[in-house]
């Protein structure tokens, strides 16, 4: 994937059907020209949010997918994003906004864990 630049249609689906546990509500929505080029935009902008952001503009796709698809298959080094996640470092999810602001300061807290116990990201 990272030396072409983009998700495969059904590399998406794959990781969408992993992090959810479920298949996309209408798969319809998500056509293979769709998925590529949204990837492939994503993919080449430098700012963290904005990755995540634009990842969101897929249908039916939210934080929780985006951070997984950034995770696995950005050369940057993002945490997954999820309740389980957020309850294992004290955050109540269900107070949390998912807002450039807390998405700037999860990614650092997470960096800055997995340098000090040592281990990649």
């Amino acid at each position: 994937m990272q030396a072409r630049g983009y998700l495969l249609y059904n590399e998406f689906y794959d990781l969408y059907c992993w992090k959810l546990k479920r298949q996309p509500r209408s798969i319809q929505e998500h056509s293979e020209s769709c998925i590529e080029k949204v990837t492939g935009k994503t993919f080449c902008l430098d700012n963290d949010w904005d990755k995540l952001e634009k990842l969101t503009k897929i249908y039916d796709v939210g934080e929780s997918v985006a951070s997984a698809i950034l995770h696995l298959c950005d050369e940057g080094d993002y945490p997954i994003l999820d309740k389980h996640a957020l309850c294992s470092i004290g955050i109540n999810y269900k107070n949390v906004k998912y807002n450039k602001k807390f998405w700037k300061k999860y990614v650092k807290f997470c960096q800055a864990e997995a340098e000090c116990h040592d281990v990649s990201m």
